[in-house]
């Protein structure tokens, strides 16, 4: 499985397209590999915990098992310990295999830009600044060319004093039509008035990274950044809590990656739980739809669950745009529609949200993954959730008669 795993992670990113930048190969090659590494563990949790129990129960050989001193609690527990010993074992084979590769990948780039490759190899942390408009908007909001948009960061004095230059990262939505965006921004020190004025190309939808001296942070730690959209770019679309933000150097990528390693791993204890709780009362291959539907649910919960939010963000218009539109009405959705929302969105919140967990984004885009993810997980993905499926399996197997 490790050979395979090798080849799939070495043989299909040079094949599948990139940016054409060094720090894009490396955003390749870190998204195969965690992709390929979460597929291989899920399935192999699966269909290894649904069938070691499943498959005993039909062939008889726990009958055995039941005439001795063990629970039926026991017996679900020692096939939970024995499938997580596999599913560790694998993922640290599989996370060595991805360091390597991707620090290959990270070494052949820096002949080519260091800087990129850099960047992408490391781990940040995010600075949130007083976003403006009201407090907390997550809405999609338009800016244009002549209406520059202010953010005011605070507590940056640590990042002035450890670090010569920091990082800022920006994220604007252009539309299909225009994939790239030319950003007017200003860096400005609001203690000495010094600043910096880049023109930014950026690509629609994609958190960007660029650096700036750490001499434009006022001694007390605050920094002013302006972005515009160029005349030749029109207006974009920003969210204010997630548009800009600061950056600075805050770990290693092992670190980053063995904590997305961790969120990976949790989810396959949900997955081999869910899998042990149906084998304990179906047949092995009924059992491992249950766990597939599982995995596949929780993987689109996140979507459905932000369908609507999307949806209607789209929709959000400036103010000379609702004025124009004020006559016009959508449409009511129909019953079915709206019948099928609903049901999507109660099954989203009943399944396990793993999309929420899932921190690849996080580690190919170089932002630091905060334990507070990794703790979140734990509790909600494992303990809740697969309590819930632990005291399910118990509850079938002790009353299911497994004398010979």
């Amino acid at each position: 499985m490790l050979i395979l795993f090798a080849l799939v992670a070495m043989g299909a990113a040079p094949l599948l397209p990139d940016d054409g930048t060094s720090a894009g190969r490396v955003r390749m090659v870190e998204t195969v590999c965690l992709g390929a590494t979460g597929f291989f563990i899920f399935v192999i949790a699966i269909f290894l915990s649904s069938s070691s129990l499943a498959r005993e129960i039909e062939a008889r050989r726990i009958y055995n098992l039941a005439t001795k001193p063990v629970t039926r609690g026991g017996i679900i527990l020692g096939k939970f310990i024995g499938a997580m010993i596999v599913n560790l074992a694998l993922v640290a084979g599989m996370g060595l295999i991805s360091y390597g590769a991707i620090r290959a990948a990270g070494l052949r780039a820096e002949t080519d830009d260091v800087l990129a490759s850099r960047e992408a190899v490391v781990a940040w942390r995010l600075t949130p600044p007083a976003p403006p408009g009201p407090e907390g908007d997550s809405r999609l909001l338009d800016v244009s060319p002549d209406k520059p948009t202010i953010w005011s960061f605070k507590g940056l004095q640590g990042v002035k004093a450890r670090e010569r230059e920091a990082w800022i990262v920006i994220q604007v939505y252009a539309g299909a039509v225009r994939p790239l965006a030319d950003l007017d921004v200003t860096i400005r020190n609001p203690a000495t008035g010094v600043s910096r004025a880049p023109q930014l190309r950026v690509t629609s939808g994609r958190a960007e990274r660029f650096s700036f001296p750490t001499e434009l942070i006022s001694d007390s730690g605050e920094l002013d950044i302006s972005m515009a959209p160029a005349p030749s770019t029109g207006a974009v679309f920003i969210r204010p809590r997630t548009c800009i933000a600061v950056m600075r150097l805050a770990g290693t990528f092992a670190g980053n990656l063995a904590k997305e390693l961790l969120l990976i791993l949790t989810a396959a204890a949900l997955l081999t739980m869910v899998s042990i709780a149906g084998a304990s009362g179906l047949s092995f291959p009924v059992a491992a739809l249950v766990g597939l539907f599982v995995l596949v649910s929780g993987n689109l919960a996140q979507y459905v669950l932000t369908a609507t939010e999307e949806q209607a963000a789209s929709r959000t218009l400036s103010p000379s745009q609702a004025a124009a539109a004020a006559d016009e009405k959508p449409p009511a959705p129909g019953l079915g529609k709206r019948i099928m929302d609903k049901t999507g969105h109660t099954l989203a919140r009943i399944m396990p949200n793993l999309a929420r967990y899932d921190a690849a984004d996080m580690l190919a885009d170089g932002r630091c993954i905060p334990w507070s993810l990794i703790g979140e997980a734990f509790f909600w993905v494992l303990l809740v959730r697969g309590g819930i499926c632990a005291a399910a399996a118990w509850l079938i197997l002790e009353h299911r008669e497994l004398a010979a």
